[in-house]
């Protein structure tokens, strides 16, 4: 087992490039930063120190796949790339949501910093992105990139799905 989290694997010309991605309390545009944080501290029962610790997380998880893109980018080895984020990495991905739309929820579902990597995407290796923290299925093709997430849910929540079917992905290269 391999953990992702600011690691990369490479699989027969294909890289898998992931980190958490955490959130950086912003997706919504029209919802303020600070009362997003103070929300979620509150929510967890934390501290604004912590909240703030996790924008941190955030940007430096944003570097890094930014970073790492670029380097794949002429790595002779890979022919393609599988983006891996815990968290949402575009709010476009999720602003269809009636329920989590203009939430604060909606502003702690991802780090839209993420998706700049395809920025540095020069040679078009990129051809899936998985992601979770969103406890719904998401699967589309948009500006030449997959976007999967097939979460089980959470337990014992409505989000939790009682059958669960793993989701089939083919890279070609």
């Amino acid at each position: 087992m391999v953990y992702l989290q600011d690691r990369l694997v490479i699989v027969n010309g294909v890289a898998f490039l992931g980190t958490n991605g955490w959130w950086t309390y912003d997706l919504d545009p029209d919802l303020d930063v600070e009362q997003t944080r103070h929300w979620y501290a509150q929510h967890v029962d934390g501290t604004s120190a912590m909240s703030s610790e996790i924008s941190t997380m955030a940007l430096h998880d944003a570097a890094y796949l930014i970073n790492s893109t670029h380097k794949l980018q002429t790595h002779k080895e890979v022919s393609a790339v599988v983006m891996v984020s815990h968290t949402v990495p575009a709010a476009w991905l999720i602003s269809h949501d009636q329920e989590l739309a203009h939430t604060w929820r909606f502003n702690t579902s991802g780090n839209g910093h993420l998706q700049t990597a395809l920025d540095e995407d020069t040679e078009s290796k990129i051809q899936v992105w998985c992601f979770g923290h969103y406890h719904r299925r998401v699967d589309q093709d948009h500006a030449g990139v997959r976007w999967v997430n097939n979460s089980r849910g959470r337990g014992g929540t409505d989000w939790c799905q009682s059958a669960y079917y793993p989701q089939r992905i083919e890279i070609n290269y």
